[in-house]
């Protein structure tokens, strides 16, 4: 690279000179004190030193973009994982991974929905953004909130599930790239809304329906329209009222007219041990449930 830009000084040097020697003699030529062919002489010389410092200026440059290509730059900023190779590995351009660099602020998040959600989604969609929330389970879980930055065009027919992405801003960097977490979007929030625990619904002939315990403590079956999930929890969307109790667990021991015995706290189990035994669930309004 130095005797690159040392010649294309030498020629610049050479070119100047030529240059203005051809402007003298084409003076003296108007002058009549030299001949013609001499000025001519000297304009064939600048010509020569203009054409080579144009060469070596070519040369510089080329030198200047292979040495370039000594210096990777990435081109997204994130944090480096281990080194693939070392100092003095023989590597071939476009065939080995050097490092692998993961973004982790923002980060993202990939997961897929099942194709029955796809009209209530879409229809979310018209309305703005979406927000999403993560999970991380264990004792020290957290939650990172953002919203849907990626959804797929078409659906995967071998699982009938279609992907999409969501982008939190992970300011803390507790999120961390290939780690598994659940994802739940909010599609809609409803005030008041009645809930249950999802084990309390039962399949029917018709209609899914529950076991509802009276006030003489008879159990009597009712059918539900289910709405949105959350968690363990589902919402009903008709049938049951604020503060009626419902059965959840023991339902093949349930006779519709039949009494039910609530029994909370622990009960001794079929090898003498105690085990808990869950009471009846009351059904109660949880202010903005998420749908």
């Amino acid at each position: 690279m130095s005797k690159a830009r040392a010649s294309l000084e030498r020629n610049r040097v050479i070119r100047e000179n030529a240059r203005q020697d051809y402007e003298r003699y084409s003076h003296l030529v108007a002058g009549g004190m030299v001949s013609q062919e001499e000025a001519e002489g000297f304009r064939t010389k600048a010509a020569t030193a203009a054409a080579d410092f144009a060469a070596d200026r070519a040369l510089v440059e080329n030198a200047e973009t292979q040495l370039s290509y000594c210096t990777l730059k990435a081109p997204v900023s994130g944090r480096l994982g281990a080194l693939a190779v070392d100092r003095g590995n023989v590597v071939k351009a476009n065939e080995a991974t050097l490092v692998t660099i993961n973004r982790v602020t923002p980060i993202r998040a990939s997961f897929t929905i099942p194709e029955q959600r796809l009209a209530e989604v879409k229809q979310r969609l018209t309305r703005g953004e979406i927000p999403v929330t993560i999970e991380v389970a264990g004792a020290a879980g957290f939650t990172e909130t953002g919203s849907v930055s990626f959804f797929d065009n078409s659906v995967d027919a071998a699982t009938g599930t279609i992907r999409l992405k969501g982008v939190f801003a992970n300011e803390k960097k507790r999120l961390w790239p290939g780690q598994f977490v659940t994802v739940s979007l909010t599609l809609d929030v409803k005030n008041d809304a009645v809930v249950i625990p999802a084990q309390a619904i039962q399949t029917g002939q018709k209609d899914p329906f529950v076991f509802v315990v009276n006030a003489e403590k008879m159990a009597e079956g009712r059918a539900v329209t289910p709405g949105p999930t959350m968690g363990e929890m589902v919402a009903i969307e008709r049938g049951l009222q604020v503060g009626e109790e419902v059965v959840i667990d023991g339902h093949m021991r349930v006779i519709p007219g039949g009494k039910v015995e609530v029994k909370t706290g622990n009960t001794p189990g079929p090898d003498g041990k105690a085990q808990a035994t869950p009471p009846a669930a009351s059904s109660h309004p949880l202010p903005g449930t998420k749908q």
